[in-house]
């Protein structure tokens, strides 16, 4: 347990503001403030609930996400859900001694966490995220290990209790001036800001003007290939730090002017306007960057979309062999395009951790056995040649496996096989989707079939990252593409494209919970060192801004 390093100043317990006088030991309120829920810490808060003693009253201002138990429904208060506007007036109700946020994943703000520093109590917080740089200097808190036990949590509360006696005083209630409504000013807001003569920056000033031009969809949204290869990183702060990033069409290199020009895939469709855009960044001396993330150049005549892709490859190898830089997302991608470009730089896939917080791996001995597999309708005949050990696995363990299906819409799934169909708003974007599928219930193992095609030997492990970042393990093709995103034995299985190979894979993690929950926390773990853009930052800045 570590405290934040400037002096306390709480005040006496027994109601705030009065003091403890001796006799019987006064209760101590700690509250907890929004959603409980299992990423929020609620097997934390069930165990240190059950194992205080009667010094201690617990409230929710807020609800549990689901039902509680019996044991923890009858010595938990809880307020209900509120409206954030009432949320000060239930703080005054319950009158809490020490906030606590036992949280189980990192959290960029967590704006409960201003509620509760603008109450200016005692506050006990996991030393992740976002707690322990909000928390730094300030009196009356405490930091515990997201993992700690409930006699950790216990024996902080002992802390603030005693701190509290010794009629020290509690932090200022934090007092926050009126700012310009950050909906109506900020969030609307266009991506690209309307066109105006450049304001001159102080000679000082230097900054690299980054002019990104994405893939869109039909929409005019950026898809997902744009968020993950070049949105999301170019807008981390570790990447692109000292970088003006702006994300527009070819037309706005004539207004804005850009040091580094990059798009990707099918950005530029017609092989006039890419050839346009190549003498453009020549003729303003910026940089071209070419993004892929799949072998565009050679597009199979069996591939699902050919009559879509293959036309745009004239576009493709114009993009490409005029690009100064061609990012691509694997090595055997970069054999693909060698002597195409001037110069070929592998940028593997890595997944923005600001967008995914599910709560950390479940529970190993969770029945049934929870299977998921995500992926467009370009992927059906992937999907298809694991079907038959699905059906087998079906009929073999009925109501101990269930198997979910993200995706392949317009095909029809054999009985059995879950559809779950994202909500509308979850469909808008990539970072919509991933919000919605890191909220949904635990999964326990993530399917990544592959097809052994030349086109899908150079795809990514794009799918084993996902499923990693959700808190589990994948069974995956063993075609060459999973190898550098999985340990065999240690975060998943590759298996060949086999019925037997794959339902004997699947059936021993069914059969081998303790196994299998293993390997869902070193998947975890390794999403977390090896495929955040936190991790990928240096060598991403690196291709970004090299000469």
């Amino acid at each position: 347990m570590t405290q934040a390093n400037w002096p306390l100043h709480p005040e006496p317990i027994g109601a705030p503001g009065g003091s403890h006088r001796g006799g019987k030991k006064a209760k101590l309120r700690v509250a907890l403030i929004g959603v409980l829920a299992d990423r929020k810490g609620l097997a934390t808060v069930e165990a240190a609930v059950m194992a205080a003693g009667d010094d201690i009253e617990f409230h929710l201002i807020g609800y549990p996400e689901s039902d509680l138990q019996a044991g923890l429904a009858e010595r938990l208060h809880v307020t209900g859900a509120y409206a954030e506007s009432d949320l000060p007036k239930l703080i005054a109700a319950v009158r809490p001694h020490v906030f606590w946020f036992p949280a189980q994943w990192p959290e960029t703000y967590s704006y409960t966490l201003s509620a509760a520093i603008a109450a200016g109590g005692a506050i006990v917080a996991a030393g992740i995220g976002a707690f322990p740089e909000r928390l730094r200097g300030r009196p009356l808190s405490w930091l515990v290990p997201a993992a700690a036990d409930s006699a950790a949590c216990l024996n902080a509360f002992d802390a603030v209790r005693r701190a509290l006696t010794r009629g020290a005083k509690r932090p200022p209630q934090a007092r926050r001036p009126g700012v310009a409504d950050y909906y109506a000013h900020t969030y609307l807001k266009p991506m690209i800001a309307p066109r105006k003569a450049p304001t001159r920056r102080p000679a000082t000033a230097k900054r690299t003007r980054v002019l990104v031009i994405p893939e869109r969809l039909d929409t005019g949204l950026p898809g997902p290939c744009a968020f993950i290869r070049l949105l999301q990183p170019l807008h981390h702060r570790d990447v692109a730090a000292g970088c003006d990033v702006r994300v527009g069409d070819p037309g706005d290199l004539a207004h804005i002017g850009a040091d580094i020009v990059i798009t990707q895939r099918h950005a530029v469709i017609g092989e006039a306007d890419a050839a346009a855009l190549v003498a453009a960044c020549r003729a303003k001396g910026a940089r071209l960057i070419f993004d892929l993330d799949d072998d565009l150049l050679d597009v199979p005549g069996d591939h699902p979309e050919a009559a879509r892709l293959r036309p745009r490859m004239g576009a493709v190898g114009i993009l490409a062999g005029g690009a100064d830089d061609i990012w691509v997302s694997t090595d055997a991608l970069a054999a693909r395009m060698a002597g195409v470009g001037r110069r070929t730089t592998v940028i593997g896939n890595g997944l923005d951790e600001n967008l995914w917080w599910p709560p950390p791996p479940d529970r190993p001995a969770a029945l049934p056995l929870r299977l998921l597999y995500m992926g467009t309708s370009t992927h059906a005949a992937d999907l298809a040649t694991i079907l038959p050990a699905l059906q087998r696995l079906l009929e073999t363990f009925a109501q101990r496996v269930a198997i979910d299906v993200i995706g392949i819409t317009g095909h029809d799934l054999p009985e059995g096989l879950n559809r779950i169909d994202p909500p509308l708003l979850a469909t808008h974007s990539y970072p919509a989707f991933v919000n919605w599928l890191s909220a949904q219930s635990r999964w326990h193992l993530g399917l990544a079939p592959l097809r052994d095609t030349v086109f899908n030997r150079a795809k990514s492990a794009i799918k084993a990252m996902d499923y990693a970042a959700l808190g589990m393990p994948s069974v995956a093709s063993d075609i060459g593409v999973y190898d550098r995103a999985i340990r065999p034995g240690e975060t998943g299985l590759l298996v060949p494209n086999a019925e037997n190979a794959w339902f004997q894979a699947i059936a021993g993690l069914l059969r081998d919970p303790a196994r299998r929950h293993r390997m869902a926390v070193a998947a975890h773990a390794d999403f977390h060192a090896r495929f955040t853009l936190s991790a990928q930052a240096a060598a991403r800045r690196r291709a970004l801004l090299k000469p």
